[in-house]
């Protein structure tokens, strides 16, 4: 996550990575990726999304909140979103 970029460039590979979102990816990884020790999963697809946390939303893992309007439960004002 890098809060210096806070719009969108069209560039996937930057833009996964802007604050107040997730990335989520569905389908295979890329191989290089994975090591070669790593079990690999096979799709026809690979499909990367970006949603938008900043506003009424949250993520749980294990029933505890994680991340709440776009801050992680270890950055600073996570109390206050």
């Amino acid at each position: 996550m890098n809060r210096a970029i806070d719009q969108f460039t069209y560039n996937m590979l930057f833009d996964e990575k802007m604050g107040d979102t997730v990335h989520l990816a569905v389908g295979s990884a890329y191989p290089e990726t994975v090591g070669d020790t790593n079990e690999t999963n096979e799709s026809a697809e690979h499909v990367d999304m970006i949603v938008d946390m900043s506003e009424n939303a949250r993520l749980e893992l294990d029933g505890e909140v994680v991340q709440r309007n776009g801050t992680f439960v270890f950055e600073d004002g996570f109390d206050d979103a």
